[in-house]
């Protein structure tokens, strides 16, 4: 102990009173070092990830799990990841836990949370790659957004390949789905309408039955996830184009991101930005993968006319940018604002009443609206 050294010839190298106190000055400097400042954290921090999917979609493990191994590599162990998926909260009910600190972290989409705010689901309606969302602005607005909410924003991992709809019979060149049922989830309702389809809702483990029995004529999904639910035995067409960009959240509780040390906050968002850039061409590859391994049971795409076709970018983010609106009012307008500007968004105004600013009753049919990425169980998309 310090209080047992005498200050006499005892001391190193015989040292007289003032070399003394300059010795112990530096020894007691280093010991505070050792204790308080220079020491590495003692314990890891396990963050608790919430997330909206099994594990049966694969943007889990290549985004989320991917996430987790990334950061928990980059700090060395000192940050870790337990993950919990719908089975324990449903995906439309894991924002609130979040925001209130019962988990740390959420993977997910916006459309599993319409009711809280739309800020989330309008970048379905937006095209953007990684660089662009932060250079527009877009990405700030959709962080201080979550950040009203007890959130803070990580990274926008997007599936740029979006959207499709699953037929029993071709379209044969038509520009309408006239006179068929679709199973559809909200944010795909626009899109079938436009098309002159009747949407209907249903649960997803009841499509496969609705599709064999003939009670619907199709479903709209994503263009990654569809092929565990095996519809490839009971119909046989995809239509084309798809639409829309699946735009995942990683978001992480307010209170845990502000009590994170500075370096550790600089490495997720770091790791962050690596997986929205990691996403472009890893969940494009993801897609094409599924689209072959539909092809080997027999699938073919069907496709709308060429008319139809071109309006199908339009009417589909119409109907977004309807949705997340009417959730959020403002909020969204300014970012639909930011989209325009920096061209990312197609120009339809606001029209939430059926049938405004349609095309001309010469025009061929469109499309619209698109839900949320293939979540689990009965949700959307």
């Amino acid at each position: 102990m310090l209080s047992n050294v005498r200050m006499n010839s005892h001391l190193p190298g015989g040292l007289g009173i003032m070399a003394a106190m300059r010795w112990f000055h530096s020894v007691l400097c280093c010991l505070i070092l050792i204790l308080f400042g220079a020491a590495p954290r003692a314990h890891a921090l396990e963050l608790r990830m919430l997330v909206s999917w099994g594990e049966s979609y694969p943007v889990v493990s290549q985004m989320a799990e991917r996430f987790a191994r990334k950061v928990d590599e980059a700090s060395g162990g000192e940050v870790t990841f337990a993950l919990t998926g719908p089975d324990s909260i449903p995906a439309f009910e894991q924002l609130q836990p979040v925001s209130l600190g019962i988990f740390d972290l959420l993977f997910t989409h916006g459309g599993f949370h319409l009711d809280s705010t739309g800020i989330g689901l309008a970048l379905d309606a937006i095209d953007a790659d990684p660089d662009t969302l932060h250079s527009s602005g877009i990405w700030d607005a959709v962080d201080a957004a979550y950040q009203k909410r007890g959130l803070k924003l990580l990274a926008i991992p997007v599936a740029a390949s979006g959207y499709q709809i699953f037929l029993r019979e071709p379209l044969a060149q038509s520009c309408s789905l006239e006179g068929r049922t679709i199973r559809a989830a909200p944010s795909y309702e626009h899109l079938v309408e436009s098309l002159g389809a009747r949407p209907v809702s249903l649960p997803i483990a009841a499509v496969h039955d609705a599709l064999r029995d003939k009670t619907v004529d199709g479903v709209a999904w994503s263009t990654i996830g569809a092929a565990q639910f095996k519809w490839y035995e009971v119909n046989r067409y995809i239509m084309r184009p798809t639409f829309g960009a699946a735009s995942h959240l990683l978001l992480m509780n307010l209170d845990t991101w502000q009590n994170l040390p500075l370096d550790l906050q600089r490495l997720l968002l770091e790791q962050g930005a690596k997986l929205e850039q990691k996403a472009v061409t890893r969940l494009k590859k993801v897609a094409a993968a599924e689209m072959n391994d539909l092809n080997v049971t027999g699938m073919q795409i069907t496709s709308l006319c060429h008319k139809g076709a071109r309006l199908v970018k339009r009417e589909w983010a119409r109907g977004i940018w309807d949705l997340a609106i009417d959730s959020s009012g403002n909020e969204v307008r300014e970012l639909q604002a930011l989209a325009l500007k920096a061209g990312v968004t197609p120009q339809v105004g606001e029209t939430s009443k059926p049938g405004a600013d349609a095309p001309p009753d010469n025009a061929p049919p469109a499309t619209a609206s698109q839900p949320p990425p293939a979540p689990a169980a009965e949700s959307a998309p």
